[in-house]
């Protein structure tokens, strides 16, 4: 299916949510105790990095962004996360994602928007949201900390009849609310 919801702006996996892939990561990397915050090296993208990515779409510090993707939240998820971890102090995602827009017979558009000018949204990156290997290590077990698998019931082992297995994914899209 073409098109987005207009005035969404398109969110790259690769190039806009994450850092170029390293020696250790998966296909859509996250830190490693290899890869610990803040080297360059790091799968999630720099403060400057993300920060260029969102003043370039002109979201400014207090702009409402909403994420979206199609049928799979993961990658609106990591976009979510993203501005969440980054400092930002508005951003949801659209419940239902893009399905929901369509069941509601909204139309898409081919038409890419146009910024209003550049951002001024400043990243600044919580650290105390990640977690390295040997910090997982230490607490495995220990009250309060409790761990969730929240990857595909295929990759996790479980064998749940209630677990589909997903076999595409889609890239996510941002949707800048002015006013």
């Amino acid at each position: 299916m073409a098109g987005h919801i207009p005035g969404a702006y398109y969110a790259c996996l690769h190039r806009d949510l994450s850092a170029p892939l390293q020696r250790y990561g998966g296909r859509h990397p996250m830190p490693t105790a290899h890869c610990p915050l803040p080297t360059a090296h790091c799968p999630l993208p720099t403060a400057t990095q993300f920060q260029a990515f969102a003043l370039n779409l002109g979201i400014n510090s207090d702009t409402p962004v909403i994420v979206y993707g199609d049928n799979r939240l993961s990658f609106a998820t990591r976009a979510w996360f993203l501005f969440f971890f980054f400092g930002h102090p508005s951003i949801s995602v659209l419940n239902g994602d893009l399905k929901a827009w369509l069941s509601a017979r909204k139309a898409l558009s081919t038409r890419p928007p146009v910024p209003s000018g550049r951002g001024n949204f400043s990243a600044k990156p919580q650290k105390n949201l990640l977690v390295d290997y040997q910090g997982v290590k230490e607490n495995l077990g220990k009250a309060p900390w409790q761990l969730v698998d929240a990857r595909l019931c295929r990759a996790s082992g479980a064998h749940r009849p209630d677990c589909r297995a997903y076999t595409h994914c889609h890239q996510p899209a941002l949707a800048k609310c002015d006013g």
